[in-house]
């Protein structure tokens, strides 16, 4: 894994970040996804929401937020959300580009931290940072550290967490966008894209939380999904030239060896509450009110029943989702 700066010299100008905001009927949850990215230490950044024609509410709230002028959406219908997510890319004039859903959120520090260590790597077309999931209906919290980006392995098993990604707008139009056709994994059919051909980075943080609900689309259709990302990795290993078993294997036992390398790091550092700038999960660490059970974390290491124990292993008290507001009416 190759070294990864994250803070080069400032001599140069914040470089402007273009978020892009898919939605469709989430009046219930835009808000606080909109308050996310106004919420960023980062300043420079661009929100644009392309909204596929709600009747629930939400352009209200839509009308309301678009009083800040770094706030655009238009509502019309599309072809769903990779669609819209092109939309909006279109759209925007920023350099670094990222895409957020409406029932997730950024860290305050994800935008910061993806820009300083995009600076220092001018070679990196595409970074990724850990994420946090919280289940609204138990309130169960699992903390997803992401394995360093390899083509291979990725095409698979594993993926990134969605909206801890950020890209550079020449990888973006090098590769002419998303896969409209796609519906559920675009975002994955997108990360080997880039990956295949360009330099990715991971950084040591949480860059952002995912909220798991009944209604979102990846449990709502997990069958439909995982079929298509079957497809989607079949068409990317037989490009890498990894269709043997054995490839197969190596991703996997790859990704479970990462997966305890990283742990064990960030276990080294939670005890570290002031830890330092640049230190690994500093952010998260410092402002995440971060907890660790010890004993689902042990219990957690254990090869192939582990798994279960990885929820609320570490827990963040830091109230990340504001309590579910209605949308107003349509």
């Amino acid at each position: 894994m190759r070294d990864v700066r994250l803070y080069p010299p400032r001599d140069m100008p914040d470089p402007l970040v273009s978020i892009v905001t898919p939605s469709l009927n989430q009046g219930g949850f835009i808000r606080q996804a909109l308050a996310s990215v106004r919420g960023q230490t980062y300043r420079r950044i661009e929100h644009i929401v392309i909204d596929g024609g709600s009747s629930d509410g939400t352009i209200a709230i839509l009308e309301e937020a678009a009083s800040n002028p770094a706030i655009r959406w238009i509502s019309e219908p599309d072809r769903g959300m990779y669609d819209a997510l092109n939309k909006g890319f279109a759209m925007s004039t920023g350099e670094i580009l990222g895409y957020l859903n409406c029932d997730d959120v950024l860290t305050p520090w994800a935008v910061q931290t993806a820009i300083r260590a995009l600076e220092a790597n001018p070679d990196a077309d595409l970074l990724f940072g850990d994420g946090l999931t919280i289940d609204e209906s138990t309130g169960r919290q699992r903390l997803a550290l992401i394995p360093p980006f390899d083509a291979r392995a990725y095409a698979v098993t594993g993926s990134l967490v969605q909206p801890a990604v950020f890209w550079r707008r020449r990888a973006f139009d090098r590769l002419g966008g998303f896969d409209a056709g796609l519906r559920f994994v675009g975002d994955l059919d997108f990360w080997l894209r880039i990956g295949s051909t360009m330099r990715v980075i991971r950084v040591d943080d949480v860059l952002a939380i995912e909220r798991h609900h009944a209604g979102a689309l990846s449990r709502a259709s997990a069958d439909r999904m995982a079929a298509e990302a079957t497809g989607v990795r079949q068409r990317h290993r037989a490009a890498l030239g990894g269709e043997s078993r054995i490839p197969v294997l190596m991703a996997r036992a790859r990704a479970a060896i990462w997966r305890r390398v990283l742990w064990l790091r960030f276990l080294r550092w939670l005890p570290g509450r002031g830890a330092v700038r640049g230190s690994p999960w500093a952010e998260f660490i410092a402002h995440g009110a971060v907890t660790a059970s010890w004993p689902r974390v042990i219990a957690m290491f254990i090869p192939r029943l582990g798994g279960p124990f990885a929820w609320d292993a570490v827990v963040s008290d830091r109230a990340w989702f504001a309590p579910q507001e209605p949308a107003p009416p349509g």
